[in-house]
């Protein structure tokens, strides 16, 4: 088996890709399984010509993962939906009232935009209108974490298919989901559930698992009672998105809401504590029987010609614990204990796999933990942000922190020879 994986340089955001191939040896007529994590970045120029490299190397996507809906992670979406064919999209389950502080966030970071309303409150049909078969959600971790995998999940995991939303004729659009009032996806799945890594002939030994921080509790409570006063809306009724993306179009609702928020949480519409992301796995299911692998890290290449091993520096590593595991982290608030004790609670069953690291927020400070460094064959830490970052990312202590557990630190930035590349091969 051979997996390929790369951090685009695109500056302040994230653009990942990886590629599962069956044998060593790519044949040109091999289709692997290929997925993304996020696409998006503030520097347009440099996102613009990662997807337009992409999408002349790679298409059709089997799966694609958004961490959450930050612009910073999202706004290449249409660019690259335009040119490459995506069949699967992953994206956190949240209700309605923390869709609502997402939205205030992007508003006060001036990222808000119509279609990003549109992507976070009906997910399914600004999806499907951009060529995606299937919209997946997936809901949010136990306070500890993903309970282990079964015996029987190594390799392709059970599919647990939901109905295909309902349509209402009369109203022609999606049904809402009465528990939660937000639009039915074609299938929700928990935390720690391995997607299906396959092809014709045979099941991988390779998995993705996606995570979803522990819903935030910092006094929604209070918040949506003031959510059902600008909607109108009594204690029994439903709150519908159709009434959520109305509001959130109307600047005075929107500064009403992001008003009683600060309120209940003093500069809460600001400070966003423990937002939801979404954190991938991407490495092997098991080492049954333990095997040899190779891996080789190909850092301050320049990713955009074909000659990638020829032309650039390289570190390479035998290993037989598998420790080829790759773990994107978004926006994930693990400095939060809470945050950080479900996130090792899900990947802990991979720990021993686990090689790369994407650090969350693109090595903010702010969203670090040492704590999250305990992978015990952890080698490369990376942090995707721009240069030089008016966000100050990523951190001087985050990179010491990591260097003083000798591991290395590579930042990604927007200069072309910066990518991170990664080819990993079973013997």
């Amino acid at each position: 088996m051979r997996v390929t994986r790369m951090q685009y340089p695109i500056g302040q955001g994230c653009f990942h890709t990886g590629s599962i191939y069956e044998t060593n040896d790519i044949c040109h007529n091999e289709r692997p399984f290929r997925y993304i994590y996020d696409c998006g970045s503030d520097n347009r120029t440099a996102l613009a010509e990662a997807i337009d490299n992409y999408k002349n190397r790679a298409s059709p996507v089997n799966a694609l993962f958004v961490s959450h809906f930050d612009n910073d992670h999202v706004n290449g979406l249409d660019q690259l939906l335009n040119v490459v064919e995506v069949d699967t999209v992953y994206i956190p389950y949240v209700d309605n009232v923390l869709l609502v502080l997402e939205l205030i966030h992007a508003e006060l970071d001036g990222t808000l935009s119509v279609s990003l309303i549109e992507a976070s409150i009906d997910p399914v049909t600004w999806f499907r209108s951009r060529g995606v078969r299937r919209v997946i959600g997936v809901r949010h971790s136990p306070d500890d974490g993903a309970p282990r995998p079964g015996d029987d999940d190594v390799g392709v995991y059970p599919e647990r298919p939901r109905p295909e939303p309902k349509f209402d004729p009369s109203a022609g659009s999606p049904h809402i989901d009465d528990a939660t009032g937000m639009v039915s996806v074609v299938e929700v799945v928990d935390s720690g559930y391995r997607v299906p890594i396959s092809n014709a002939n045979q099941s991988l030994n390779w998995t993705l698992v996606p995570h979803v921080d522990p819903a935030p509790c910092e006094r929604l409570d209070g918040f949506e009672e003031e959510l059902r006063k600008t909607l109108g809306l009594s204690a029994e009724e439903p709150i519908l998105s159709t009434q959520i993306a109305a509001a959130m179009r109307k600047k005075s609702d929107r500064e009403h809401l992001r008003e009683c928020y600060d309120e209940i949480v003093p500069r809460g519409a600001r400070r966003m504590h423990n937002r939801v992301s979404m954190s991938l796995y991407s490495g092997p299911a098991a080492i049954e029987p333990p095997q040899e692998w190779c891996h080789r890290i190909l850092y301050r290449s320049d990713w955009r010609t074909d000659e990638l091993i020829e032309l650039c520096p390289e570190m390479f590593w035998f290993c037989e614990t598998g420790s080829v595991g790759w773990i994107g982290t978004g926006d994930a608030t693990l400095n939060v204990k809470k945050v950080r004790n479900a996130w090792k609670g899900t990947y802990r069953h991979y720990e021993d796999y686990v090689g790369t690291l994407l650090l969350p927020h693109h090595g903010s400070k702010h969203n670090f933990h040492g704590g999250i460094l305990d992978f015990p064959h952890l080698k490369i830490c990376s942090a995707s942000a721009g240069h030089l970052s008016r966000y100050r990312h990523p951190s001087e202590s985050v990179q010491l922190e990591v260097m003083r557990k000798r591991m290395v630190f590579c930042h990604v930035s927007q200069k072309p020879d910066t990518a991170l590349y990664e080819i990993i091969c079973s013997r």
